[in-house]
């Protein structure tokens, strides 16, 4: 063999030779693409199609945006199944589902518990809906938020956070290095860190330092789940009820169709989307979760996902 066959080539900084498929900052860099394309155009034909009734259809929108963004790439890029990103299901997942249905209800139960507590807010009313029949209003909600926990646990968590993690476990054209234990989980850690920041950035157009601790915090607390068990059940249940818990069922952020339906008048930047309640208490959560799978059959030790 000789030198040249050694070096990397004009190539290397798209290909990975060894596993035979384009390096994983790229397929991120698509799927992301491949996510804002179809988000764009999905929901412009569903408005097209059915013009006021277009909000009756996101939520099959949001899914169809979500199997498309994180399949093609799966399936061609990454040559692994849908399925291999958290979405096998059985008995053990459906119980982690129900688990992060209760965390995410009982952190924005406890934002709203501080809220009254402090003054913050007052009760205005119970089952309220803006100009429509309340059944009808929170059933859309609470669909509609479903699609939107499954959408972005899929792709932030699920695809995201394991191609992070196999771009960040390898050495370069050599290969991957001989890492130490504690070593092996900082592609981890790094993986979390960047794909919350990530999943912030996602949350508005003009954020404030204060937005992306709140939201890159929320990230993390979804991310640990993930990486602890290899499958979304968990942060896709808390994902959703925190959603749900935030508007429908609490009101502490906006005037969606509620069951309880709050008035806050608090200081900011403590009340309010993104206020410092509701992020310290997604903060000390993140213990809590650990906490519960690490003393649970559910969990898993965090590694590095191999190459398929």
């Amino acid at each position: 063999m000789t030198a040249s066959a050694h070096r990397p080539g004009l190539t290397w900084p798209f290909w990975n030779p060894r596993e035979r498929r384009v390096r994983a900052g790229w397929r991120i860099v698509a799927m992301l693409a491949l996510y804002l394309v179809a988000t764009i155009a999905t929901m412009r034909l569903v408005e097209a199609a059915l013009g006021d009734r277009a909000r009756l259809a996101a939520p099959v929108a949001l899914v169809v945006v979500a199997l498309l963004a994180a399949w093609v790439p799966s399936r061609y890029l990454d040559h692994r199944p849908l399925r291999s990103l958290g979405l096998d299901l059985d008995r053990t997942r459906l119980r982690q589902f129900g688990v992060g249905v209760l965390v995410g209800t009982g952190l924005m139960g406890g934002v709203l518990v501080v809220y009254l507590a402090a003054g913050w807010a007052r009760v205005t009313g119970w089952f309220a809906a803006e100009d429509e029949q309340f059944l009808a209003a929170f059933a859309l909600l609470v669909v509609t938020y479903a699609a939107v926990a499954f959408l972005e646990e899929l792709l932030f968590r699920g695809y995201l956070i394991t191609n992070l993690v196999e771009g960040f476990s390898r050495g370069g054209p050599g290969g991957p290095q001989p890492w130490s234990r504690w070593q092996r989980g900082l592609p981890v850690a790094a993986a979390v860190i960047v794909s919350s920041l990530v999943f912030a950035h996602f949350h508005g157009d003009s954020l404030t330092a204060l937005d992306y601790l709140h939201f890159g915090l929320a990230g993390v607390l979804l991310a640990v789940p993930y990486v602890l068990t290899g499958n979304l059940a968990l942060p896709i249940g808390l994902h959703w009820a925190f959603n749900v818990g935030a508007t429908g069922l609490f009101n502490v952020e906006g005037d969606l169709p509620a069951v309880i339906r709050v008035a806050v008048d608090g200081p900011r930047p403590w009340v309010g989307e993104a206020g410092l309640v509701e992020t310290i208490m997604i903060a000390a959560t993140v213990p809590v979760v650990v906490w519960y799978l690490r003393r649970s059959a559910d969990g898993r030790a965090p590694s590095a996902p191999t190459s398929h």
